[in-house]
């Protein structure tokens, strides 16, 4: 039973991230339509928007290889830690 239990928790947990990561890829999707509206409408900026997109792109990247990693090699651990303080709340 207990086991289970851990089991949900971590598949609520995982869903959770995986939410939160799909959400941020489609405000990115969203946010780049965006930049090629602008670049539509005002040709003369598209070197200054194109700046811009490829620097948000790279901080994208960068927290999305960190976002992945994390929950790869550190999720039995958070998991682990989350069960730890149920416990602890359930005694007192």
């Amino acid at each position: 039973m207990i086991l289970v239990l851990k089991k949900q928790k971590a598949f609520f947990f995982q869903k959770y991230y995986e939410e939160l990561y799909e959400q941020g890829l489609m405000r990115l999707r969203m946010f780049n339509q965006y930049a090629d509206k602008l670049i539509e409408r005002f040709p003369d900026l598209k070197f200054n928007i194109n700046n811009k997109i490829i620097q948000i792109n790279q901080q994208w990247n960068c927290l999305e290889s960190r976002f992945i990693d994390y929950l790869d090699e550190d999720f039995d651990r958070i998991l682990q830690g989350f069960l730890y303080y149920l416990k602890l709340l359930h005694k007192n």
